[in-house]
């Protein structure tokens, strides 16, 4: 009588074929995450810092996880510690997998935020508005890291972009202020408004000179839209900045143009007053870009949030 046969060398039982399959060969946690640290941070003692341990401790996890890869991971011929190829092709996903168990941990109400944010946004609107802004978000959240750009186009890779108009970048876009929206004004300061002869009507500003920080395609959709009219061309100075357009007028050397938002604290303050009967519809909008495809992580989501009710609940100087 034939004996059942041994199951052949290359067959396997469905409960083994499980556990190949859900088998994770991971090496040490803890090593990972000292090398993340120090990686990210740019050093061994701010890894330190950061979890708490003292700076050999970080040194022997990073150096048993070299070990247990086979391959070194920093370059350590050169001062700072310079990530090898290996280590440069490991951090992204590593900071990608501790932002995540964070943002879930927190959206389980575990702790505080963490990881890092990527805001690209307007040079003028960030000066005048967002910059204050995100201080406070950081000073409520402050394992989070911030860095900031003012790029056009913004560089890839941002989380978080606020424009002034379009911009070339994927993502979902919405506009940063729910309300009616900011219409451009001509703003000059008070002694000027008051030096005679004074201004008596919207014509008698194109006797001064008028402050560009563009080719002057605002001024003449301004003077197009109100219908002002001079016999002689009014002074051009142009400037390369609105910031500098803003502080000319302010000292007196001519009219500037200016949206409620972005010179609220000039107009609060009296530095700069409004031109009555100059108004007209901004050439384009602010807006905010969300520009990851993933899920959107809850920093991001965060200071979206924060930043949507700040602005509209104070976007400005009527």
């Amino acid at each position: 009588m034939k004996r059942p046969g041994r199951a052949s060398a290359s067959s396997s039982s469905p409960a083994k074929d499980g556990r190949l399959l859900s088998s994770r060969r991971l090496p040490s946690l803890g090593g990972l995450a000292a090398f993340e640290a120090a990686a990210r941070l740019g050093g061994l003692g701010q890894a330190a810092n950061e979890l708490s341990v003292t700076t050999s401790a970080i040194s022997h996890q990073v150096r048993a996880l070299e070990v247990q890869l086979g391959m070194p991971l920093f370059d350590r011929s050169t001062r700072p510690l310079a990530l090898t190829s290996t280590g440069r092709m490991l951090l992204p996903a590593l900071r990608g997998a501790f932002d995540a168990i964070a943002d879930r941990l927190v959206s389980l109400g575990a702790g505080p935020m963490r990881g890092e944010l990527r805001v690209n946004c307007s040079p003028l609107l960030l000066a005048k508005r967002v910059l204050p802004l995100l201080s406070e978000f950081l000073d409520a959240n402050r394992e989070l890291n911030l860095s900031i750009s003012t790029q056009s186009p913004p560089p890839e890779g941002c989380d978080l972009i606020i424009s002034f108009g379009e911009v070339d970048a994927p993502g979902e876009r919405k506009a940063l202020l729910t309300g009616t929206p900011l219409p451009f004004f001509a703003v000059c300061s008070p002694r000027l408004l008051n030096r005679s002869p004074g201004i008596r009507t919207p014509n008698d500003i194109l006797r001064h000179p008028l402050i560009h920080y563009d080719d002057g395609a605002d001024w003449r959709r301004l003077i197009a839209t109100c219908g002002l009219e001079s016999e002689v061309p009014p002074t051009r100075l142009t400037v390369p900045h609105p910031l500098m357009a803003f502080d000319l007028a302010a000292l007196g050397a001519g009219f500037a143009i200016a949206d409620a938002m972005t010179a609220a604290e000039e107009l609060a303050s009296g530095r700069l007053v409004r031109i009555a009967d100059t108004e007209m519809d901004a050439p384009e909008q602010y807006l905010m870009i969300l520009p990851t495809e993933e899920p959107k992580r809850r920093r991001v989501r965060a200071l979206e949030h924060f930043l949507l009710e700040r602005l509209n609940a104070d976007p400005g100087v009527e």
